[in-house]
């Protein structure tokens, strides 16, 4: 069932059992510290949850007291703005841990929806936190987790501050072709199928933007659709093309966020 675009204030949540931060400063940081042996081991023996496309994990206001970790699929972790708009914070792939936004007594943040038939473990803080305890290398890697999260949420900033449109979409498709592309005949091909609607979630557009942009891409040649509707992207032709609508001087209004 898909969630629902409003607004949600929980100035009264529950506090949940365990432990719970009371502060966003410590909470931001641990979704990249989850890989490897430590992340087998938390899961390790644990049920998986098998999900829908469009299956919601968690909601806004939510007691925040577990995290999960994907096995398969792929989900997205997304807020809504005072107007209503849902924003695509996270694409959440294989092996990554989601839903450490925020362990505050507020609740949760952001609200987590199954992109693609998904498959996911649920683990409680206690067991991370235990984990952190007995593990000296887990607490070094979240002291460069923390630095690495607040690069990007800065970056986030920027790119709705000041990015044209163009130029969010081009660094979103370069980023998917990343993380999820494959090598094909055609270019690299983003594994996993995303709606226009989705990517316009992600770029901060609406989907008829997002069709007119992906068009104009098409036309230059540097991306392309399989039969499966699957984005091929020409890597190295985005980045240029990248390079060069940048160095454009921009007007007062083009430093605006866009619609």
């Amino acid at each position: 069932m898909r969630t629902p675009s409003t607004v949600l204030n929980f100035p009264n949540a529950a506090e949940p059992a365990g432990i719970t931060f009371r502060d966003h400063d410590r909470c931001l940081a641990l979704s990249s510290l989850f890989r490897g042996k430590l992340c087998d081991q938390l899961v390790k023996s644990r049920p998986r949850r098998r999900l829908a496309a469009g299956e919601s994990i968690y909601r806004i206001g939510d007691v925040a007291e577990t995290l999960f970790f994907v096995h398969s699929g792929l989900l997205k972790g997304v807020v809504v703005t005072e107007a209503g708009q849902e924003l695509i914070l996270q694409i959440h792939k294989p092996r990554d841990i989601f839903g450490e936004l925020c362990f505050c007594e507020t609740g949760r943040l952001d609200q987590a929806v199954a992109i693609e038939p998904s498959e996911i473990t649920e683990i409680h803080f206690d067991d991370l936190v235990l984990h952190l305890q007995q593990n000296r290398q887990a607490l070094l890697d979240l002291l460069k987790a923390v630095g690495e999260r607040l690069s990007e949420a800065y970056e986030q900033l920027r790119t709705f501050a000041v990015d044209r449109r163009m130029e969010r979409l081009v660094r979103t498709l370069l980023k998917l072709g990343k993380d999820f592309g494959t090598k094909t005949s055609a270019g690299i091909e983003i594994a996993h199928y995303l709606k226009q609607e989705e990517i316009g979630q992600v770029i901060g557009a609406r989907r008829e933007v997002v069709s007119g942009l992906l068009n104009r891409l098409r036309s230059l040649g540097l991306i392309s659709y399989s039969r499966n509707h699957k984005i091929a992207i020409d890597a190295k032709g985005l980045e240029r093309y990248l390079k060069r609508i940048t160095s454009k001087p921009r007007s007062r209004s083009a430093t605006s966020p866009s619609p």
